[in-house]
């Protein structure tokens, strides 16, 4: 870090001081931003405080800082005012711009009394007013100590970029059914893109990046040989996702719902040597969730037909059938029930199927049956892999279609005494991302860095900000908001880009809730709160980032957000911590503030079909217009019917 004493004189920090208060006080700053009570934000453009030429005083700081090359401003939070006060602080955090090295100078207008110091990679520094100081935002996490007392800490930020011009690999398809490829930063170890289920990209890419078109895409010959393999790529991507530091031996689970590989594999690590310790069937349990639902349920007539979430629901509702289950395990192991390889094949074998399993349906509550049955054969089957690792550890990583099976991990988790932990790519879509993680790390022998693929959105850069306070707003006048902010998720589940967002406290909010998503009243929603409420809300400390857990609730969660709790009394829920989620952090912190609590349903953004909505964000708009919803926020701004034509 570099510190400049004096960069601006008393009689100018007085001014800018003087001007920044008048305009946060009189509303006058665009883009403004409370981030909870103590601190405030709002970008800074050049035009604005006119007290003082702000373009020359960003050329002096470039001058002083020796910033000739750093010639583009920062796009995302450019330049801005902060302020803090009693109270409040930045948390420790580092900012990815991925293609870009990043300089930010801060210059500070007023000076807490022996407080609100600067913290750099965990060192404070005493910054006088009139003085600034700059440093690799990008390199070094940053941080303030909490403000103490009346005199506010007031600062402006600068932003500076410069483009890397770098080469990056393009690791793509593993095979035609791995339909997923990334841009990955061999020298940032970053995931710049993520583009999900593009079977025409089928090569390797090089891509150069530079100011005009940040990426673009130049053909190289494929790939010629692929190593590791398909299950232990599917294992990395929960792996490396983890948040905390991996112990010198430890044990993955993938298991595929439907694919043409083996069933699944278990794999010991120890440091970067894997060993398979056991091969799982051939055979594939989704392929009997997709025959069991198409048969019985009428779901579409297709393998991985998206409906196993919907069964899985409906299975709480039911009691496990012996003699059901018996037919499940018998016809499950026959030869025919291996992976088929076509959609024909898939449909001749289900005929055969309904012929040989011989199990009359003739009620609804002999569907809840079989439904509850189908689900207890999954877990007896998950436990027969799980329970011999219990001898060795109580922390498994577990992958692959069948991870998407939450009742099954909680079972897991409640028999064995063990602790799960799955990634925000499980199926194939986290294939190629996988096998850049194989290349990088467990052949070149490189050591895992946590945090650095934990971002679960198809590409990564800074979040827009979003406006907490008319979102708090607008949950508690209307109940229900769209958001559609930065890239959207990796895989099928929502985790606060491509989401409605609901007010648990709102009358009736279930109920919405299934007439906006045409959704089967039987089903639950998954919530969103902090972290560090966990067991405020549940009985157990939970860690679930990506939605993969189901949580006990609390009596307190239970009294006050009954709707919520399913027949099972299960909730499924997203922990969210400020370094993997900013923004949603922030809004829930402001929600605490004013509601009192700081839970949020939150549900995919669905448009025009069951799947989460990546498409264009003008069928958002429409959905406001056809008066659906009456608010949505597209990359940190609000649109109303009333207003967003304008």
């Amino acid at each position: 870090m570099l510190i400049i004493n004096s960069i601006i004189t008393d009689k100018e920090r007085e001014l800018l001081y003087n001007k920044v208060c008048e305009a946060f006080d009189s509303g006058e700053m665009p883009e403004y931003h409370e981030a909870g009570t103590y601190n405030r934000f709002a970008k800074l453009q050049i035009t604005d405080l006119k007290c003082i030429d702000l373009k020359t005083l960003r050329k002096r700081i470039s001058t002083m800082f020796n910033l000739d090359e750093y010639t583009l401003r920062d796009p995302n939070f450019g330049d801005f005012i902060s302020i803090i006060k009693n109270g409040g602080n930045i948390q420790a955090h580092i900012d990815n711009y991925p293609g870009y090295d990043h300089f930010r100078v801060n210059l500070v207008l007023q000076k807490p009394i022996d407080s609100g110091y600067t913290v750099i990679d965990g060192v404070e520094y005493e910054v006088d007013e009139c003085d600034c100081w700059g440093f690799r935002p990008d390199l070094k996490w940053h941080s303030t100590t909490p403000v103490i007392g009346d005199k506010d800490r007031v600062s402006i930020s600068f932003g500076y970029l410069k483009n890397k011009n770098m080469l990056i690999d393009k690791y793509v398809n593993i095979d035609e059914h791995d339909f997923s490829s990334i841009i990955y930063d061999n020298e940032t170890d970053t995931i710049l893109k993520y583009v999900e289920y593009s079977k025409e990209l089928q090569n390797k890419y090089i891509v150069k990046s530079d100011v005009e078109t940040p990426i673009n895409y130049t053909k190289v010959p494929s790939l010629q040989c692929l190593t590791g393999d398909h299950h232990c790529y599917h294992s990395l991507t929960s792996i490396y996702c983890y948040p905390k530091r991996l112990p010198s031996i430890y044990y993955a689970v993938a298991l595929d719902g439907f694919g043409n590989m083996t069933g699944g594999k278990t794999f010991k690590f120890e440091g970067n040597v894997v060993t398979t310790i056991e091969e799982h069937s051939h055979n594939s349990v989704g392929i009997l969730w997709d025959a069991i639902g198409t048969i019985y349920f009428n779901y579409p007539n297709t393998p991985n037909n998206g409906k196993a979430g919907t069964l899985m629901a409906l299975a709480s509702y039911g009691t496990p059938n012996e003699k059901m289950i018996e037919a499940m395990e018998r016809y499950y192991n026959k030869e025919w029930f291996i992976v088929p390889v076509s959609m024909e094949i898939f449909r001749v074998n289900m005929d055969q199927f309904k012929l040989d399993f011989n199990i009359k349906i003739e009620t609804e509550v002999d569907k809840l049956t079989l439904a509850a049955s189908l689900q207890e054969f999954t877990n007896r089957k998950l436990l027969s892999i799980f329970k011999p690792l219990k001898e060795f550890t109580d922390f498994v990583f577990f992958s692959g279609g069948v991870a998407h099976n939450l009742v099954s991990i909680k079972y897991l988790e409640d028999t064995l005494g063990i602790t799960i932990f799955t990634g925000f790519a499980q199926g194939d879509e986290g294939v190629s991302l996988g096998y850049a993680l194989y290349n990088n790390y467990i052949l070149n022998n490189k050591e895992y860095k946590p945090l650095g693929y934990r971002k679960p959105y198809s590409e990564i850069r800074p979040e827009p900000m979003l406006p907490y306070v008319d979102i708090v707003n607008d949950l508690i006048n209307n109940g229900i908001v769209a958001i559609y902010n930065g890239s959207p998720e990796i895989g099928n589940r929502a985790l606060g880009h491509r989401s409605f967002l609901a007010n648990p406290g709102s009358k009736d909010i279930k109920q919405r809730l299934d007439v906006l998503k045409q959704r089967e009243s039987f089903r639950p929603y998954g919530i969103m709160i902090l972290k560090e409420d966990t067991t405020q809300w549940f009985t157990t400390d939970i860690e679930s980032p990506y939605m993969n857990k189901l949580g006990t609730p609390s009596k307190l969660f239970i009294d006050k957000f009954p709707s919520l709790v399913h027949i099972d009394n299960t909730v499924r829920v997203q922990t969210i911590t400020y370094d993997l989620y900013p923004e949603i952090y922030l809004l829930l912190t402001n929600m605490k503030e004013q509601l009192g609590f700081a839970v949020l349903i939150n549900t995919s953004l669905n448009i025009d079909t069951p799947m989460l909505y990546k498409g264009h964000s003008s069928k958002v708009l429409d959905m406001v217009d056809n008066e659906l919803i009456k608010s949505c926020y597209i990359h940190g701004k609000r649109f109303s019917k009333q207003l967003h034509r304008l």
